[in-house]
């Protein structure tokens, strides 16, 4: 019983991208470690919530867009992802206005990435070779760019340099 409870647990872990949103949060924590800045709750709350938010967005809207029938696992997932936009939101406001102008952008990307403009046509998602550059884009934004933003670091060779490098 106990191990069966472990796997639908571990299941849902990973069918519900926390361990994306947990990577995420620690890159972020990374980024204020490595500029030697305070812990911020805004900051790592929104990319947590966020980035739970996006990956399962855009894990399962085809399912919406499709009308296709929901497993029980796959209702509870939108539950939790229907929280997580609620609390990304909340955090969203506490942000920087530059920060949250930022945000737009990987917000934009993600929907182009996601939603197929022209509907006889596919996603980005499925564009070989380019998925890999957007998701990099996306995610050296969301741990670096972002919380050197809302820190308001002056230095553009640093918010530069450190974008590039996890975009690599």
């Amino acid at each position: 019983m106990c191990k069966k409870a472990l796997i639908k647990t571990f299941n849902f872990y990973i069918h519900s991208s926390i361990y994306v949103s947990v990577a995420v949060l620690f890159l972020v924590l990374m980024t204020n470690a490595l500029f030697q800045q305070p812990f911020d709750l805004a900051m790592a709350g929104f990319a947590f919530f966020c980035t739970l938010t996006g990956y399962n967005f855009v894990k399962y809207e085809v399912y919406f867009r499709n009308n296709l029938p929901l497993r029980k696992q796959l209702k509870v997932i939108l539950m939790l992802s229907a929280f997580s936009m609620l609390v990304s939101t909340c955090f969203f406001f506490l942000l920087k206005f530059i920060t949250q102008l930022a945000k737009l952008l990987f917000f934009g990307l993600t929907i182009l990435y996601t939603v197929p403009v022209f509907s006889t046509k596919k996603n980005r998602r499925n564009w070989s070779g380019i998925k890999i550059y957007i998701v990099a884009f996306c995610w050296a934004g969301v741990t670096t760019l972002l919380p050197m933003l809302n820190f308001e670091i002056e230095s553009h060779q640093d918010i530069l340099s450190n974008f590039v490098s996890d975009f690599y």
